[in-house]
């Protein structure tokens, strides 16, 4: 259980206005205030940071990737580093570095924030939203469709090595092949499932009635009215500052 319970559509709404910001920010005390408040807001409703940070480890290589090519192309600002007679390191590489490091970790960490809800209450929260059911379903649906077409790579991949073939001793021209045909099994196999989700729908009766009930309904209470309210005030402060 969180700390708080918050509201679906206040929980969108904390995170639409850190991920503006965010994105259209580049200062630093903006960043961080807004990393820091990001990272408060996914203890207090109890996220799994760590867990998740797990889950996603294979991608921070490309995180640092782009922190390094900002610190190395940017050629902006004073002298900070030299080797010999070349300059490697500039205060503009490094500023623009820890801007994008903390614009990615901002939009991670509202992801976070997001995966606290239960699909079923994000569904209905779009829904009360006057957001087309089928659009929020769709949604919900595209967003579990990841995990499955992950362990669907897995699995071919798996299926590959089991068979005596080392792909990461592969040069990398064959490995590219290999990727290629791991491609359409891997295609079929996400299309079968999707069938059979269409056709679970279907035998369920999915959009059989113009009008769909809801099992329950969504309700703001106090502390969903004063996040929101301070959230925009906020979030309108902070783009007017910016914009001025």
């Amino acid at each position: 259980m969180a700390f708080l319970r918050l509201d679906p559509r206040t929980i969108m709404c904390l995170t639409l206005w850190m991920s503006i910001i965010a994105l259209i920010s580049n200062d630093r005390f903006y960043l961080i205030s807004i990393f820091i408040i990001a990272l408060m807001i996914a203890l207090i409703l109890r996220a799994d940071v760590v867990g998740l940070l797990f889950r996603i480890r294979k991608f921070l290589p490309v995180l640092l990737a782009i922190i390094l090519m900002q610190i190395i192309f940017n050629k902006s600002g004073d002298e900070v580093l030299r080797l010999g007679n070349v300059l490697v390191l500039y205060s503009g590489g490094l500023e623009s570095s820890l801007i994008i490091g903390l614009r990615i970790c901002v939009f991670i960490l509202s992801a976070i924030i997001i995966n606290t809800q239960e699909a079923r209450a994000l569904i209905q929260a779009l829904v009360q939203m006057r957001i087309p059911y089928e659009i929020a379903f769709m949604s919900n649906i595209a967003i579990r469709f990841l995990p499955m077409l992950k362990e669907e790579i897995n699995d071919t991949m798996s299926s590959i090595q089991l068979r005596g073939l080392d792909i990461y001793k592969l040069p990398l021209r064959k490995r590219l092949d290999v990727y290629s045909y791991v491609f359409i099994p891997v295609l079929a196999g996400t299309i079968a499932k999707a069938r059979s989700i269409a056709i679970a729908m279907e035998l369920r009766g999915f959009r059989m009635y113009p009008n769909r009930t809801s099992l329950f309904f969504l309700t703001f209470t106090a502390i969903d009215y004063f996040v929101i309210g301070m959230s925009s005030l906020l979030g309108t402060i902070a783009l007017i500052y910016l914009y001025s």
